[in-house]
């Protein structure tokens, strides 16, 4: 049996920072990270996902977000031709 590994790996929490525009536009950002970083926000209350409107490989700017609401987020991390990973962090925005 043979075995490979396609070292995906998980953004670090501690590089992960937001910003917020206002009360409802907010701009996350990241370290740079070797392979292909999608990421969205879940509303914990509702449970619904955010995408963002504007997206790069290190930043994403989210709109339109519900006030007074806590979001939590997910990175979902590819390497063409494999499976990707949902990647659950621990980091949250509260949105005034």
């Amino acid at each position: 049996m043979k075995y490979f590994c396609i070292d995906l790996s998980q953004i670090s929490i501690n590089s992960i920072r937001h910003e917020f525009l206002n009360e409802t536009i907010v701009r996350l950002n990241w370290f740079e990270h070797p392979f292909d970083v999608q990421v969205r926000l879940r509303n914990l209350e509702t449970n619904l996902l955010e995408y963002p409107k504007e997206n790069n490989q290190k930043t994403a700017l989210f709109i339109d977000l519900i006030e007074a609401s806590i979001y939590q987020v997910e990175f979902n991390i590819s390497k063409r031709n494999y499976s990707s990973i949902i990647q659950i962090t621990n980091y949250f925005i509260q949105t005034g």
